[in-house]
């Protein structure tokens, strides 16, 4: 569609489209069974005739040269090492479409049935969920009421 773009800054210039060199190729184990013992394989099912492959959809990389992998067929998250070493898994309770590491403020997952946003600690703790962010909006008997933090309730 296009060939080439330029873009003008004061300190430099990206032409379109942009080289990327690959700097490292890990290689993780798959399994197509659910039930596999082994934590640092991860698991994917070979689509049909009117069904498409399922498996890992996102990955990140870590601060420290690791990658955290979505395993969402298993309901869990996968963190390896810079080397592909498995290190760890959370079972975090969904299929998540998306992983986003954010410096400093968590790891964020995508549901991928629902498209809501949890966020977890660097332990796997959950610090947010889509309900901690959003406030919930009710109607009672004509009356507009506005559930807040700690489920205090607002007369609108």
């Amino acid at each position: 569609m296009f060939d080439s773009c330029e873009r003008q800054s004061d300190t430099r210039s990206l032409s379109l489209p942009a080289q990327v060199s690959l700097t490292r190729v890990l290689h993780l184990a798959v399994t197509d069974s659910l039930e596999s013992s082994d934590p640092g394989t991860l698991t994917v099912m070979e689509g049909g005739e009117d069904e498409l492959p399922r498996g890992p959809e996102s990955f990140d990389i870590l601060e420290n040269g690791g990658i955290v992998v979505t395993d969402p067929l298993r309901h869990r998250l996968a963190f390896f090492d810079s080397t592909g070493k498995f290190m760890v898994a959370w079972n975090i309770g969904f299929a998540a479409s998306s992983v986003t590491v954010m410096k400093e403020k968590g790891i964020e997952v995508i549901n991928a049935t629902n498209g809501e946003t949890t966020t977890f600690d660097s332990t796997g703790l959950m610090i947010s969920t889509p309900a901690d962010r959003s406030s919930r909006l009710a109607i009672r008997q004509g009356s507009a009421y506005k559930v807040g933090p700690q489920d205090a309730i607002l007369v609108i």
